[in-house]
This record gives structure tokens, sequence and C-alpha cells, in this order.
């Protein structure tokens, strides 16, 4: 049939019944028909994915309920086997998603985990129908089974469903806060060092000074993005997604990662 995630579709002679949750379903019989792409349909009035949250958004009161969100793979365990009750063994991968607002656990079951075993690592995921439950520590987690809808997205696929930002400069952070996209050239070649947090934790921190042409601003790239930005080269053009302003010594804005920040380097042609 060519069916795909983004296309249209028209249904003939379908039936409405209630599933296993009470939600309504739409079934096809012998009878039911589906069209593809229908040509008198304009694809922009129907949205790629409707109701997609972002993970700060998945709330305890929608325990149980399924949900759709798009994110970045960050740690991912291996595959493991268990026992069921009637003697069968079932598969379990569990990995965390990211994006600019949180982070959650997730938990793919059987066939989703064979097929998500092969996800690279910082790779962007599309779930939809996943399933908000609650552990015995009280926190949320996704569960991905049957019924979900699983999809490695590439760069062109994650723009249309999030079109592009425009890139902020420099020289316009005048405040605190989040910036969904920053570019500037790196101009002091970065330095790596440990520190402890406040947890405890000995974690890594790479830092460097980017510029445009009006002005520069101090850079701490941390943990995994750490190792990544200390072979950063004084020239290179760099952009930074999701990353945070803050106020450090002496009240001067800096920037620092997060847990859903990527770094990309814009070399020109012929470098390597």
């Amino acid at each position: 049939l060519g069916i795909e995630r983004g296309k249209i579709i028209r249904v003939f002679n379908g039936y409405v019944s209630r599933g296993r949750d009470g939600k309504l379903e739409l079934h096809l019989g012998r009878r039911g028909e589906i069209e593809v792409d229908p040509k008198d349909v304009k694809g922009k009035n129907y949205p790629l994915i409707p109701r997609l949250k972002r993970i700060a958004q998945i709330l305890p009161s929608e325990r149980n309920r399924r949900i759709s969100v798009v994110g970045r793979i960050v740690e991912k365990a291996s595959l493991s086997t268990f026992e069921r009750r009637d003697g069968s063994t079932g598969r379990l991968l569990r990995f965390t998603l990211v994006d600019e607002t949180g982070a959650i656990p997730v938990a793919a079951w059987n066939e989703r985990a064979e097929a998500l075993e092969k996800a690279e690592l910082d790779g962007f995921l599309l779930l939809v129908n996943a399933k908000v439950r609650e552990r015995s520590d009280k926190r949320l987690e996704l569960h991905v089974d049957h019924r979900t809808y699983v999809e490695s997205l590439t760069e062109e696929a994650l723009k249309q469903i999030f079109p592009e930002e425009k890139p902020i400069r420099v020289s316009e952070i005048a405040k605190e806060g989040k910036i969904p996209v920053l570019e500037g050239r790196v101009v002091t070649k970065p330095f790596l060092k440990e520190v402890k947090t406040s947890r405890g934790e000995t974690v890594k921190v790479a830092m460097f000074e980017i510029a445009d042409e009006n002005r520069s601003i101090w850079v701490s790239a941390w943990r995994t993005l750490a190792e990544a930005a200390s072979k950063l080269r004084v020239g290179d053009k760099v952009r930074m997604e999701n990353v945070r302003v803050k106020k450090g010594f002496g009240d001067r804005l800096e920037i620092t990662t997060t847990s859903s920040t990527r770094i990309k380097v814009q070399r020109e042609k012929g470098e390597e």
C-alpha cells in the first residue's frame, strides 16, 4: 500500500469500535479500502505528528496514558532477556531519551527492544503511542510495546517535525535562559579538566571561548560533551543546540551545556 509516516490516507468502508483501553479505533474489514495521498487533499492541512509532547510536559496525571514524543538517545543498556510466567522468553532494552526540556527513562519490550537495539547512541527517535508508567520510586518512564510506532529520525525528518530555529549570535545574548541554537567561532583553545559536583560526582568539563565580530563568551561543555569539545580548534565555526545562559564569575554571562545539547562543527571545505 505504501503507507508510511507523513502520508495522507483516505479510508473507505471502515467502522469504529472501542479498543481495550476504551478509546475509539478505526477498523477495516473485507470491504474496507485505503487510498494513499489523495490528489484532491492538501498536505499542509494535516499535521505530521499530532499532540507531540515535550518531555517536561509528561506529568503524573498522564500515568497509563499513551503519548507521542521525540528525543535523543543519550544512554542505552544492553538487550536483556527474562523468563515469562508461561516459560517463554521476553526481551527488554532500557535507554534514556532527552530533549531540550528534560530526560525520561524508556523501557522497550520484545520485538521493539530488538529493533531499538540497533538505534544509534546520540540519534533522534520518534515514539508514537508510548505508554506512560510510574516506577516503584514514583518516577515516570515510557514503555514501548507492540502498539508503539518507532522511527529513527534523520536530520531532514527532524526538520519536518520541528522547523529549524534561527541561530542566535553571541552579541545578541542579553540575559540568562535557554537558547535553542547558538553559533560562533572558537577563539581560544579548549582545555579539559575534572571537577567535583555538589553531589560529590567527579565529572569532566571542557572550557573554551566563542565569538562573533563584536563579542565573545565562555562555554562550559560537561560530561559526555567534554571530550568532543576538547578537540575543537581555534577558528572552528560551531553550532550549539539547546544550551543555557547563566551568570558566572563576576556576574558575567556564560554558556553551559545540558543533557540535550548538541555541538556541530562547521568547517570550511577542504579542512579535515
